[in-house]
């Protein structure tokens, strides 16, 4: 990136990447090219580095969560190096948005599909609407309501409600009862969708089609000077007004200042020569910004960095005061102690600590989870970064409930419910038997509930199940996803992780694991509400692991309970994790209704 070399305002006058031939990329024009490459090197840097784009950094900008974000990641990533680079990041873009109908339509098949047949089964189409498509399932659920209140009966499937599980949410219970209306309208032998189903579900569901598209956010990146050359220029138009925030500006680039053009698309801000949009300086991504105003001068920063991505001060009808207004909301830019007023200490975690926080406006207390982002590694950031995203698409009544997070320099804070209720710990050696029956329920809905969404928790224990009200087992719910992670069908996980005395003996294995590691620490948890100690003990880590793998728990601690107590913890706790059985299974386990 070239410019003048002077200390007084001058016309910008940079040539961006004048050596890319539009030839490489014949489906976008050149704008849109240098377009695409700022942004890849906006979300790099967040990474330390301007030709590789991580996961973390890549999710944030693509608006899909959950295990079909985990597989477009891997879409893009097709040399299986856990970046991508900017070649990768445009192709991928390209060969869902300006390629043929019937092109995307095969590219959306194989992203929905984690089989190595020709169908998507009907679970995959849980996964497909539960994470990528819960709007899209509101708006239907209450669509269906409003029908089910004018009429008295329906020919159609009920997609709206289901008497299942109330345990379960609304919105996996009609993702699920979706999914099978779906399979069962257009499958011709009812094990799934195949291509030529999938082609007919989506011309009777043009939603889906057209909700999947904003994903690439084709109108942030978009060439507008070919589609109208007057695009932005009279910006007096108030329909114009309502797409793009816009105006001249001044730039600041090491010692110079340049006479440019501003844009705010959604949560993107670029910077053009003039309001012609033929020429592109430079584009921010605005999640994941915080912003400096110092007298008419507005500073730009990224969290990762103490110096300014950008400054620039307004030269049109629009003041600093309304491009603060304006970033901060196109960003979700917010203060924490705006809002909240920080309380005492109530907890801590492998990378957290726990206040509660008072919301201003409301009066109602939080809790405010606090992680310092300076000490963690790039591992610990990416579980900063799943655990938020596992919360925003989990919705059941017996996990917490997130609200908002927020980012500065230093930290990350997200704020969630506060329950009051304290944690399983303490009530260890209170409970009776039905008691513990009457948590044990609960869990094993929670586990059914996020395994069938893809998420695996990998530290369910004492500490991590609190409830809602003191005293009340009615209610308990899980907590602390920092350890979880998105897991697509049949993966296999490796990698130590946990709470050594609650982790499965094949975490320890060269063989990896799976969903079922939840199962063993159930059982544990299970174990010691009961027996009033650990399954499995010693005098370091160690020993603990050693009897983890190796021993049998004494199961004669648990003689002065049900029979069928103790079978049902013998069945979660057996070393080979193809025995332990399923959530949903160990739901109608016999105990449960005796």
């Amino acid at each position: 990136m070239g410019s003048c070399s002077t200390k007084h305002k001058n016309k910008c006058c940079f040539t961006p990447y004048v050596s890319l031939q539009v030839s490489e990329w014949p489906n976008l024009t050149f704008v849109e090219v240098v377009t695409l490459k700022l942004i890849f090197k906006d979300l790099a840097s967040r990474n330390r580095s301007e030709t590789r784009l991580n996961k973390v950094n890549f999710l944030s900008f693509f608006n899909i969560h959950g295990i079909l974000g985990e597989k477009l990641f891997s879409q893009f990533d097709l040399n299986n190096k856990n970046y991508i680079e900017s070649n990768d990041f445009i192709r991928g873009i390209i060969e869902y948005c300006r390629v043929e109908y019937s092109q995307v339509l095969k590219k959306m098949f194989e992203l929905f599909k984690f089989n190595k047949s020709e169908i998507i089964k009907h679970k995959e189409l849980t996964y497909l609407f539960h994470n990528f498509m819960k709007e899209f399932l509101d708006k239907r659920s209450q669509k269906n309501e409003d029908n089910e209140l004018n009429t008295e009966s329906s020919k159609s499937p009920n997609l709206g409600t289901s008497n299942q599980s109330t345990a379960y949410s609304s919105t996996l219970l009609l993702s699920e009862d979706f999914a099978e209306s779906i399979t069962k309208q257009f499958s011709h032998d009812a094990k799934g969708l195949t291509y030529a189903d999938f082609e007919n579900f989506i011309e009777k569901y043009p939603e889906v089609y057209s909700n999947f598209a904003r994903v690439f956010r084709e109108p942030i990146w978009k060439d507008y000077s070919l589609t109208n050359a007057d695009f932005l220029k009279g910006f007096h138009n108030d329909t114009m007004l309502k797409e793009f925030f816009c105006g001249d500006i001044l730039l600041y680039i090491n010692e110079g200042s340049f006479e440019c053009f501003g844009t705010i698309r959604e949560n993107l801000f670029i910077v053009f020569d003039s309001d012609k949009l033929v020429s592109v300086i430079d584009a921010i991504f605005l999640k994941g910004c915080y912003l400096n105003i110092d007298e008419n001068k507005c500073m730009i920063f990224q969290y990762t960095t103490p110096m300014p991505r950008m400054t620039f001060e307004p030269r049109s009808r629009y003041k600093i005061d309304d491009w603060e207004q304006q970033l901060k909301k196109s960003g979700d830019i917010k203060k924490f102690r705006d809002l909240y007023e920080l309380g005492y200490h109530i907890g801590h975690g492998k990378f957290s600590v726990v206040y509660t926080a008072l919301e201003k406006n409301t009066n109602k207390t939080w809790a405010v989870k606090i992680m310092k982002r300076k000490i963690t590694n790039s591992i610990e950031r990416e579980l900063i970064h799943n655990e938020i995203n596992i919360l925003k698409i989990l919705n059941h009544q017996n996990i917490v409930k997130m609200k908002d997070t927020f980012l500065n320099s230093s930290r990350t804070l997200i704020i969630e419910e506060f329950l009051d209720g304290g944690s399983l710990e303490n009530y260890v050696g209170l409970l009776t038997e039905n008691d513990i029956k009457i948590v044990a329920k609960q869990l094993l809905d929670v586990i059914s509930y996020i395994h069938e969404v893809g998420v695996i928790h990998r530290d369910i224990k004492l500490d991590n199940v609190l409830l809602a009200e003191k005293s009340d087992i009615m209610t308990v719910k899980l907590v602390d996803f920092g350890l979880s992670i998105f897991a697509m069908p049949g993966k296999i996980l490796n990698g130590v992780c946990g709470t050594v005395g609650y982790t499965a003996p094949e975490i320890y294995s060269e063989n990896g694991y799976g969903n079922k590691v939840d199962i063993w620490s159930l059982g544990v948890l299970i174990y010691v509400m009961l027996a009033k100690k650990m399954p499995f003990r010693g005098n370091c880590n160690q020993d603990i692991i050693e009897a983890t793998i190796n021993r049998e728990p004494d199961f004669e601690e648990l003689a002065s309970f049900s029979p069928q107590a103790m079978e049902f913890v013998k069945k979660l706790l057996r070393k080979n994790p193809k025995e332990r059985p399923r959530a949903v299974n160990a739901r109608k386990h016999e105990w449960f209704d005796s």
